[in-house]
């Protein structure tokens, strides 16, 4: 009969080296209520917390290598409260502008740029240059028509594609040309009854006489 006395001691020792081996290895311990160990996962089924009641920062953590990253997270994109992260110069990401994704047609230009990168664009816009036969000089693509009107020298219509009746009209004597001068003389301008997309244009001479002359007549709206 062997006496097995002496190894119960040696037998214990074995046993606890075999268990901090294996923590060593990388296996979770449970540290809620217990110790946080370091070099090992560890797991709590509580919020822990960490507070410095002295001086300085509650937590620092430092790599070895300045390409290592000193924290890393899980996939979780919700929003930590309160982390100066979360903004770039006091500002949140939908406070930036996106890239801008519009553009504008024709010569409407652009009038607004939305959060998300759209963009407002101005009116297309509205213009006419008239010959005193009323006939078009020139004008822009809302143009629709020019006429006379009931067959009376200087009573003018000017029709566009859209309702014009809540805008401004600007007119002026004018020539389309460039190598004369222009005549002296007055212009008014009105809505054009019954037609909202029209423009009712009088011209004068320098007498204030109704008089056919060339004028430009623009439309702001």
């Amino acid at each position: 009969m062997h006496n097995t006395t002496g190894r119960t001691p040696v037998i214990a020792v074995a046993i606890a080296i075999a268990a901090l081996l294996t923590a060593a290895a990388g296996s979770a311990v449970a540290a809620t209520g217990g110790n946080f160990i370091l070099g090992v996962a560890n797991r709590a089924h509580a919020t822990t917390k960490l507070t410095n009641t002295g001086k300085g920062p509650a937590l620092s953590l430092k790599t070895a290598k300045s390409t290592t990253p000193p924290l890393t997270v899980n996939g979780n994109r919700t929003k930590v409260k309160y982390l100066n992260s979360d903004k770039l110069d006091g500002l949140t990401a939908t406070q930036f502008q996106r890239r801008v994704g519009g553009a504008c047609t024709g010569s409407r230009a652009v009038q607004r740029i939305g959060a998300q990168g759209g963009v407002t664009c101005t009116a297309e816009p509205m213009w006419a240059l008239v010959n005193a036969n009323a006939t078009l000089g020139r004008g822009s693509a809302a143009l629709v028509s020019v006429a006379q009107v009931n067959s009376t020298s200087g009573q003018f219509e000017v029709i566009f594609d859209r309702d014009i009746s809540s805008c401004a009209y600007l007119a002026s004597i004018g020539l389309a040309g460039n190598n004369a001068t222009p005549p002296a003389g007055f212009v008014g301008t009105t809505g054009r009854q019954n037609k909202p997309n029209g423009i009712f244009v009088t011209t004068y001479n320098s007498a204030g006489t109704l008089t056919a002359e060339s004028f430009f007549v623009q439309v702001v709206c």
